[in-house]
């Protein structure tokens, strides 16, 4: 399986790799007052039919054909042909509201994903730029070349250099998996590096680099790992997407137990499979095995993995709704959000999960974990209908 290489960053001398309406009634007579005969209350009017819901009329065949076409080239990542399609403000604006609100996120996302700089750097020139990740914006100085990224201090604060092959972003050769390419791999490749910038900007922050241990050293370099995939996975396309859910997943086959490059990947597997399994209803174009049980003489990781494999094959295969793709990318940055806590990553390298689990990035150490993940999921599988 071919991945790229390993991303280097360098921290001013410290070198660490780079994840019914109401009735009034009549007012009563006072006592000492002369008797009048009580006003009558007014008469109570006949209750009204509540309104019959009113549904929204289908869409047209022109505004089926325009919407799905702007479907489709959002979950193909055809970046360049969805930012033309989207000129067409005319057309869009008379979408159903359902459509227009799809169209929305769409656009929101297209600008998260594929931002301006992406498309100058494949010119392979010099190029200095913004570039906004979790929120936070920071400078990035661009030149082609190698996958690397270092950090260097200056008078006006620090100095983030990045790099990768400008010319191969667009590399249609297979990549490390079948139908992912070259530039699948290139894609997660880049989000992790920045994402790596964003951590160590947020580390010189809240800690000074000179007193790091070699202990916290090493898992801040797991959690920056662990962060980058989600950020790989967040800010690609939903076909890169897909590339990164399958080697989450793959993750736990027992040949990548002991590869360093699939152990930050284990807790999106993680918590990908514990979004499908507590919230079927939300995927329905997939199909979630039934079989997850104790395998006799094998290990937990042997179960997830075996159970798992179907899953990991559907996602090479299954063509899934925008609205399945919605719910991918809020839980990815649900995960980031949880564990976005750079000092705590220093001295604990446990990545929260949802329902209160967790996967510890040291893999001896995940064994209580994963066993309270596997009891979760046999316990869930065995409940679903």
């Amino acid at each position: 399986m071919k991945l790229w290489p390993a991303v280097t960053i360098l921290l001013m001398g410290m070198t660490t790799l780079a994840s019914g309406q109401s009735v009034r009634s009549g007012t009563s007579p006072s006592l000492t007052a002369s008797a009048k005969p009580a006003t009558p209350a007014p008469a109570a009017r006949p209750a009204t039919a509540a309104p019959k819901p009113t549904t929204a009329p289908a869409p047209t065949a022109e505004q089926a054909k325009l919407y799905n076409s702007l479907v489709a080239l959002y979950m193909d990542g055809k970046w360049d042909d969805l930012e033309t399609a989207l000129k067409n403000t005319a057309a869009i604006a008379k979408l159903t509201k359902d459509q227009q609100a799809d169209v929305t996120y769409i656009k929101t996302t297209l600008a998260e994903c594929h931002p301006a700089w992406w498309n100058k750097t494949k010119t392979g020139q010099p190029l200095t730029f913004p570039v906004t990740l979790w929120g936070q914006t920071f400078q990035l100085h661009f030149k082609s070349g190698g996958t690397a990224i270092s950090v260097q201090p200056s008078p006006t604060g620090r100095i983030y250099n990045i790099s990768w092959p400008g010319e191969k972003m667009d590399n249609t050769m297979p990549g490390s998996l079948d139908d992912f390419t070259d530039g699948d791999d290139l894609s997660e490749a880049i989000w992790k590096m920045i994402n790596n910038a964003h951590d160590v900007n947020d580390l010189f922050t809240v800690q000074k680099v000179a007193n790091i241990t070699p202990e916290q050293d090493k898992k801040f370099l797991r959690y920056i790992e662990f962060r980058g995939v989600l950020a790989g996975a967040y800010y690609g396309t939903p076909e890169a997407r897909n590339h990164i859910f399958c080697l989450c997943i793959g993750a736990y086959e027992t040949h990548n137990l002991q590869n360093p490059r699939f152990l930050p990947r284990r807790p999106l597997g993680s918590a990908l499979l514990i979004e499908m399994v507590g919230h079927p209803e939300r995927y329905p174009s997939f199909k979630i095995p039934r079989d997850l049980k104790h395998i006799a003489g094998g290990t937990d990781n042997d179960e997830i993995a075996i159970w798992a494999e179907p899953l990991y094959h559907q996602f090479e295969d299954v063509k899934y709704t925008l609205a399945e793709d919605k719910a991918f990318r809020a839980m990815i940055k649900s995960l980031a959000t949880a564990n976005g806590d750079v000092k705590a990553a220093l001295n604990n390298d446990v990545v929260k999960l949802a329902e209160n689990l967790a996967c510890s990035l040291d893999l001896p150490a995940d064994v209580p974990f994963l066993n309270a993940r596997t009891r979760w999921l046999e316990e869930h599988v065995a409940a679903m209908k």
